[in-house]
């Protein structure tokens, strides 16, 4: 309730391009999160796998938000409404995991798999380099531990 005009004093919110630091940020520490893996298997902690699985489909949000800024003014909690239809779709049916061997397995490799399809062209469209060097040196460590980095490889480097 504005009683005294007041509100048309504040200039509206800006919200600004994608954050080419931000994207890449996000890109990396899902890689970083993916080298973890072997410590929720190692500790049989399979509640330390859901929650890594949902802090990788976070990030994937993120990522998404970004790249379709800027967005017209919302409020903190209009989660659904920065993201398009496809990434919605995306998101919704990535399958939540349950604290157990089999159900982290699966939404781990359902998430990655998502992550390795629309993480790159997403760089690329903000003009971000691929981490090649970082994903391989996690595949190859995920690799030696026998438990390989689901999903495609990301684009070769140019």
């Amino acid at each position: 309730f504005d009683k005294d005009g007041l509100s048309r004093l504040i200039p509206p919110p800006r919200d600004l391009p994608p954050d080419a630091a931000a994207i890449s940020f996000l890109i990396d520490e899902v890689l970083r999160q993916a080298a973890n893996f072997p410590v929720v298997i190692v500790r049989d902690d399979w509640l330390l796998g859901v929650v890594a699985v949902q802090q990788v489909q976070l990030f994937l949000y993120q990522l998404f938000a970004e790249s379709n800024k800027p967005m017209p003014p919302a409020g903190p909690k209009q989660w659904s409404s920065r993201l398009t239809t496809y990434q919605r779709h995306v998101l919704e049916s990535l399958p939540t995991a349950a604290p157990g061997e089999e159900s982290v397995r699966a939404a781990r490799e359902a998430t990655f798999a998502a992550f390795f399809r629309d993480a790159p062209p997403i760089a690329a469209r903000s003009g971000i380099p691929w981490p090649r060097r970082l994903e391989e040196a996690v595949r190859a460590y995920l690799q030696q531990e026998g438990l390989p980095l689901p999903g495609p490889a990301g684009p070769p480097a140019q």
